[in-house]
């Protein structure tokens, strides 16, 4: 799945609903999804907003959504392996909250 196609339906948008929201015509987002066309700086710009991503992760330059997730790795790496293993678990603690 392209991060396009991930940071939408991760938003819980559709095409359609996107396409109205950037004024960005339908049939060009569904090019955009599937890798046939490249979308300009322009409908970047827009997409990231709309999605609260980064250009560069819309880009696939980067593996992270956007800055919090950016900060949130470079901290867990300044982190001891004791003190990794403690994040780790609070982290499965939260899902398992969220999941109730």
């Amino acid at each position: 799945m392209s991060n396009l196609k991930e940071a939408r339906t991760l938003k819980g948008l559709t095409q359609q609903e996107v396409s109205k929201r950037t004024k960005i015509p339908l049939s060009t987002l569904r090019r955009y999804e599937r890798g046939t066309n490249d979308p300009d700086s322009k409908a970047i710009k827009s997409l990231a907003k709309l999605y609260g991503v980064s250009c560069d992760y819309l880009l696939n330059f980067s593996t992270t959504r956007n800055k919090l997730e950016r900060n949130l790795i470079d901290d867990y790496r300044l982190l001891t392996d004791e003190h990794k293993q403690v994040a780790c678990k609070v982290i499965v603690a939260l899902k398992q909250l969220q999941e109730e």
